[in-house]
């Protein structure tokens, strides 16, 4: 009851009065938790042609976004191999 009292501004004979309608307190709002999660992704198969930085183009992604996502270095890029499978974030994570 103390902390009911301390948190509305209370004392003990305030108690008597309350009226109708009177909004209180009955605890002081939690800590947001922050919870990490993995990106959300979809994957890209790698059909003839593709070059990493198109695909990050076509993706609104940088070149170092998607290299990072999967992995990969930049000479990795000319080793491409078709139906290679590469990770893009969901449009609606980004």
């Amino acid at each position: 009851m103390s902390e009911l009292l301390a948190l509305n501004g209370l004392t003990e004979p305030d108690c008597w009065s309350l009226e109708i309608g009177q909004i209180l307190r009955i605890a002081e709002p939690a800590s947001p938790v922050v919870v990490e999660s993995k990106p959300v992704v979809e994957m890209y198969v790698v059909s003839a042609g593709d070059t990493c930085s198109e695909i990050a183009y076509d993706n609104d992604l940088e070149l170092s976004e998607l290299l990072a996502l999967n992995g990969l270095t930049e000479p990795d890029c000319w080793s491409l191999g078709i139906g290679q499978i590469l990770k893009i974030p969901k449009l609606a994570t980004r």
